[in-house]
């Protein structure tokens, strides 16, 4: 007999949802949606959840409640991050969700998403050496530091791309100047993270789903490599990433919406991410880059295995 559990991860741009039937200890992906919702679209800087982004949010939610009746889900584990911890309605939001659906929703701190993002990766990955896992959402960015075994060192920057795109990204193509104010925003935010990293050293650099997702279709459409979707890590070429990231930074809104392998809602979100993961990949000079498909999800979903 199995259980069939419903993860749900309301992150800043999308909601994501996982159905799964569990086995003892092993679990089997029956349904699996990333919907995009933008809940922190006009609000992520300001502290709030904007009319229509709530509007949004509740129809996601009621979509996604409708594929959990479709599915039979017998348990259901919501967590909502960045753009509802920080926002002065996002209790009310969920508490409209529950009204609505009568899922309750775990509004979770950065450290809780970080351990959560990281049990997700270890349980997709061989993390052989130190690694620093990286997970840009819209309104955060967490870091983990760790091997296989121990998080030696883990924080959450508000600092997502959303948040940095509706504060500098308001030219297209995106000026130096722009580019500038970013990096020097970056510098600024993350002392600490240098600083751990000089410590524990790490050798590798995986990047957990969203936007590095897109850059491994966007590599290997590029460069006929094979990337299937259900497959859990994706090894960058670093020329190849490199080569890609410089060629959105100098685009614009139209040059990308045509680039095969860049979903619609990522065109102009992307921006700010290969200039965030740019900026990492140089002030730590780490030069091993991965995707890990596993994230947030599969660490709650893997917590729900324990429990």
């Amino acid at each position: 007999m199995s259980n069939r559990l419903a993860v749900i991860d309301l992150g800043t741009n999308t909601f994501n949802l996982l159905i799964a039937d569990i086995y003892q200890d092993k679990f089997i992906q029956m349904f699996s949606e990333e919907i995009p919702v933008k809940l922190g679209e006009g609000g992520i800087n300001k502290g709030l959840i904007t009319t229509e982004a709530w509007i949004r949010g509740i129809t996601a939610m009621n979509y996604i409640h409708q594929k959990m009746i479709e599915y039979n889900c017998n348990k259901v584990k919501a967590v909502a991050t960045s753009a509802i911890r920080s926002a002065s309605n996002g209790n009310d939001f969920s508490r409209a969700v529950k009204a609505e659906t009568g899922i309750i929703i775990e509004i979770i701190n950065g450290s809780h998403e970080a351990e959560l993002i990281y049990g997700g990766v270890r349980a997709g990955l061989k993390l052989e050496s130190t690694t620093l896992i990286m997970d840009i959402g819209g309104g955060s960015i967490e870091f983990i530091i760790c091997d296989k075994d121990y998080i030696y060192w883990n924080k959450s920057y508000k600092i997502g791309a959303t948040r940095i795109q509706e504060k500098y990204q308001n030219s297209d193509p995106i000026t130096s100047e722009n580019l500038q104010l970013i990096e020097l925003h970056l510098k600024k935010s993350l002392p600490v993270l240098f600083q751990q990293c000089k410590i524990y050293n790490p050798q590798n650099l995986v990047g957990s789903a969203g936007a590095f997702e897109t850059f491994a279709e966007l590599v290997s459409l590029k460069n006929n490599q094979l990337y299937n979707k259900s497959d859990k890590e994706f090894i960058f070429n670093i020329d190849q990433f490199t080569e890609i990231a410089n060629e959105l930074l100098k685009s614009n809104h139209s040059q990308r919406a045509k680039m095969p392998g860049l979903i619609p809602f990522r065109t102009d979100i992307i921006v700010s991410a290969t200039v965030i993961i740019q900026y990492i990949l140089r002030r730590t000079g780490i030069n091993s880059l991965k995707l890990s498909t596993y994230s947030l999800k599969e660490g709650v979903l893997f917590r729900m295995l324990d429990e």
